[in-house]
């Protein structure tokens, strides 16, 4: 099985996997949760992939970004996100940090 990604109309991406883990739809979101032998667990969020042997990567980048242009950081809010390690990152800061998700279903 494949997932594709489409970025614009003349390119696409192609991921093998093995099997999809976790199958979720709500009013507002889509969430689908596939293995790869390549790539680990595979999260689709509303056609957004996230792939869980990169997360630290992408949430680093993030974290540490904001994390440097604000003095004294001391509350965050993450809205809407489906990355728990964007979280892990800031508490480096020693920081509070409210995690928002108006979506029962993808919680």
């Amino acid at each position: 099985m494949w997932i594709t990604q489409e970025i614009t109309p003349y390119l696409r991406k192609e991921y093998t996997i093995e099997a999809k883990l976790l199958d979720v739809r709500s009013e507002h979101n889509i969430l689908e949760i596939f293995k790869s032998k390549d790539f680990g667990e595979i999260a689709m969020l509303n056609r957004q992939l996230l792939f869980k042997n990169f997360l630290h990567i992408e949430s680093e980048l993030l974290a540490h970004m904001g994390g440097c242009t604000k003095k004294e950081l001391k509350e965050v809010l993450i809205v809407d996100g489906f990355d728990l390690e964007l979280a892990h990152q800031l508490f480096k800061y020693d920081t509070r940090i409210d995690f928002v998700q108006a979506d029962e279903k993808i919680l």
